[in-house]
């Protein structure tokens, strides 16, 4: 009889990985999943010969190791939804009882394997089976979706690099003096001053001032060109509304090949990138500098072990979230240690590279995508740090104004550093992707139709998201040119236009939003305003 192997440990072993990549394929890569597979293989082939030693059967082996590492991916999926459950008054959703739920499962396991004397050859055959038919759907899935990757990417490129689009406008005529370093800062979340003052009482005049006095132009009635990020920032990078696309590849993908850098590459210019701990735009495989976040974020040591209760910050944090790892305490009062401390040191970090960029040699085109005032709120306004314990303590409006105004001292000493350190005035447009989003209060429950087209944002809601800070400082630039509504979208058409004579029309300003489900764009620049 042909000797049956046991392999559906190491198979499972994987497949819950490549699923979670399959489910977050259009913000993460492939090449994210390998050290996560080769530990989790590993440890999978030590636990296995452990049992092997101890129950002398290699089917037992494999069928006790097989139940260990399936409770190992699935503790953090099953402790989510029944977190802080409450049962006859007693809170039953803590990892005190799940995991001990799963070690004695474990333990009752272990103990009859040991003891029966049952022929489960079937059984495991049947896991084989059943392990490499899901690892297989999941490779399918993923290798179809990588192709769809393929396609958006050959798209975009074709979308983005038409020479008679741009080159071929007159791009060439800046012939004499120096070329601006021109700098993209995108402050996620920043809702225009107007919105602030109608819709969260905070007048935001002492900033707002502070950009005018120092020569930048503020478009106070600026809106988005969309709701989402992922389309705002991908259709203001290559100046072009999303007209005919429905693709989210192709709006990640925009995010990465995009027209602005590839024209300023065309001048002679160095691309410095800036990410964020979204994952999408964490890098750019384009660009001479990738700002390195993920060690900026672990680079205190005792850090690494708290990255895990962070939210969307890798591929590989998001996986540990979903694991036993996912009962690992994420605080430490006493070390000032918590969930965000990483986050905190990268975006203080990323501050100060940011200000050393000006001596870098050659003319510059630095894009830097700040999630500040994004949550979650990292500091209070006084350069505090906060933790989940103090947010907790603040409404959300609270928080955000806070955060808002520690984030204007950031941005201050940051435009004080940039001009005073570089050797010709440079260009810089300080945006914000969209406005603040608070928590969905659905205007009528019940009206499907409108959750789904709005979000679940009431009028106001959506117009506190759909204004945003916009600030130009363009040195030599006519401001009688610039007015109050321009949108991210008109923004590198002005650029180029005065500085590289290229011969691009203003676009009328509008803001869409994309319904997902019926993919579908609608125009709500009426409601916006």
């Amino acid at each position: 009889m042909k000797k049956h192997i046991v392999f559906h440990p190491f198979l499972l072993a994987l497949a819950p990985i490549f699923a979670l990549l399959y489910a977050n394929i259009e913000e993460t890569s492939f090449r994210e999943a390998v050290a996560p597979s080769i530990a989790s293989v590993a440890a999978t082939f030590i636990i296995y010969f452990g049992f092997k030693l101890f129950l002398k059967s290699r089917v037992k082996a494999g069928l006790l190791a097989s139940l260990t590492v399936l409770m190992f991916f699935a503790y953090g999926r099953i402790y989510t939804p029944i977190s802080n459950a409450e049962l006859l008054g007693v809170i039953v959703g803590r990892h005190r009882y799940l995991l001990t739920l799963f070690i004695v499962i474990l333990l009752a396991t272990l103990t009859w394997l040991k003891r029966t004397d049952k022929k489960l050859t079937e059984f495991s055959r049947v896991l084989n089976a059943f392990a490499a038919s899901w690892l297989v759907l999941v490779f399918v899935q993923i290798g179809y979706a990588d192709l769809n990757q393929h396609f958006a990417k050959a798209q975009v490129a074709n979308l983005v690099s038409s020479e008679s689009d741009y080159l071929a406008t007159g791009a060439n005529s800046r012939k004499t003096g120096e070329k601006p370093d021109i700098y993209y800062l995108i402050f996620d979340r920043y809702s225009g001053a107007p919105a602030l003052k109608e819709f969260l009482n905070f007048d935001n005049s002492d900033f707002t001032d502070y950009l005018e006095n120092r020569g930048f132009y503020v478009a106070s009635d600026s809106r988005p060109n969309y709701t989402l990020s992922q389309q705002s920032i991908s259709s203001s990078l290559s100046f072009m509304y999303h007209e005919g696309k429905n693709s989210t590849p192709v709006f990640y993908e925009m995010l990465q090949d995009y027209r602005v850098w590839r024209f300023l590459k065309s001048q002679g210019y160095s691309f410095y990138h800036f990410g964020s701990w979204w994952a999408t735009i964490r890098e750019n495989r384009f660009a001479d500098y990738n700002f390195p976040y993920e060690a900026a974020m672990s680079r205190s040591p005792l850090v690494s072990r708290y990255l895990a209760g962070t939210e969307q910050s890798s591929f590989t944090l998001l996986l540990l979230k979903t694991t036993v790892f996912a009962a690992i305490p994420a605080d430490d009062p006493e070390a000032k240690i918590d969930k965000y401390t990483g986050m905190r040191e990268a975006l203080l970090e990323k501050f100060d590279k940011l200000g050393n960029i000006p001596h870098k040699k050659k003319p510059k085109f630095v894009f830097a995508h700040m999630l500040i005032p994004h949550e979650p709120y990292l500091f209070n306004e006084r350069g505090e740090q906060l933790g989940p314990e103090e947010v907790a303590k603040f409404s959300e409006e609270e928080n955000y104004v806070s955060y808002i105004k520690f984030a204007n001292k950031k941005i201050k000493n940051l435009i004080e550093e940039i001009i005073a350190n570089s050797e010709n005035p440079p260009i810089i447009i300080i945006q914000a992707d969209e406005g603040f989003t608070p928590s969905l209060r659905f205007k009528e429950e019940g009206d499907h139709e409108k959750q789904s087209l709005w979000y679940g944002r009431s009028d106001d809601d959506l117009k506190l998201h759909l204004s945003i800070l916009n600030a130009y400082y363009l040195p030599g630039f006519d401001q009688s040119k610039l007015y109050k509504s321009v949108s991210p979208v008109n923004s590198f058409r002005l650029v180029f236009n005065h500085y590289f004579g290229t011969k691009y029309p203003l676009l009328e300003d509008e803001t869409f939003l994309y319904n997902t489900k019926l993919k579908k764009w609608t125009n709500i620049t009426d409601k916006a305003k």
